[in-house]
């Protein structure tokens, strides 16, 4: 019993470090040295994966994903400048195209995405095989087709042209975002991307100062020519900036094709760059005396 007291009193002791002690037993405390290291790993990957699932749990609703939209959106803000006549929403849609055709390739098995948590600093997507909708090739293909179905429709020249640099800009602005990803043709082993996306505070900068002057851009070429005009445009924007730092912020999606379905919202951005353009027109001496096909 006197044992089994002392061993008690032994136990709530303060421990002292004899570095003699320690030295003789060389080859053990290496041991104890990578066993409680290997504690140490285990301890930070189960708080980084319970850090990610309270994150979940707080917005279960905002799955992380491509954020480079709001760049996209800002190019569609300034062609207005360059092709007047042609309707917000219609460059939008312009500038958007790939992104709108992806998902649709995605629910046709025509294309994959896989969901990869750390794959960049800001998205979790891995996007290994997209060769219709992204690569050079096909970008270019399908600017050709925009722009000319346009012009055949609205015979508005400077409106064709701008609507295919448009689609041909989205590739450009991936090309500066994304890691090496981005095929030059259907079939190509060559990939490229600068990475953008490796640091979250770069991203952020830049994609902020081209959103914030391309809008300021358009301010300047149109003018609202009721309340709705100004309100909406400014909805438009909030809301854009509101999803970005969801997609920023929020938790990977649980599976890709949750993807596929939320990827077919951004056509919300083009019937609400319609209803814009309905209540703005340019401002003299753009366009004297502005339709808007």
């Amino acid at each position: 019993m006197c044992s089994e007291r002392r061993k008690s009193w032994d136990e709530t002791q303060p421990v002292e470090w004899d570095s003699a002690s320690e030295t003789s037993r060389g080859p053990r405390s290496e041991e104890t040295t990578r066993e409680a290291g290997a504690q140490r790993t285990r301890q930070g990957r189960t708080q980084h994966i319970a850090s990610q699932r309270a994150s979940a749990d707080i917005m279960p609703n905002l799955p992380q994903g491509p954020t480079m939209f709001i760049g996209h959106a800002a190019v569609a803000f300034a062609a207005k400048k360059a092709a007047p006549k042609t309707s917000l929403g219609t460059l939008m849609m312009a500038a958007q195209f790939i992104d709108l055709l992806w998902p649709v390739f995605l629910l046709l098995g025509l294309e994959h995405v896989r969901i990869d948590p750390g794959n960049t600093a800001v998205t979790p997507l891995d996007f290994y095989d997209y060769p219709f909708s992204h690569s050079l090739l096909m970008v270019v293909v399908w600017g050709l087709v925009f722009g000319g179905v346009y012009f055949a429709v609205r015979h508005y020249r400077a409106g064709a042209i701008a609507l295919g640099l448009l689609v041909i800009s989205h590739w450009v602005l991936d090309f500066l975002t994304h890691r090496p990803d981005l095929p030059l043709a259907p079939g190509s082993d060559i990939r490229v991307g600068l990475g953008l996306w490796d640091s979250v505070a770069a991203t952020m900068i830049v994609e902020g100062l081209l959103f914030a002057v391309c809008v300021a851009l358009y301010v300047q070429t149109t003018k609202a020519i009721d309340r709705i005009g100004t309100f909406a445009l400014w909805g438009l924007v909030s809301f854009l900036v509101v999803i970005y730092f969801m997609n920023i912020l929020g938790p990977p999606p649980p599976d890709s094709g949750l993807i596929a379905y939320a990827g077919n919202a951004s056509w919300l951005f083009v019937i609400w760059a319609y209803w814009i353009d309905k209540h703005r027109t340019v401002r003299e001496p753009l366009l004297p005396h502005s339709t808007l096909p």
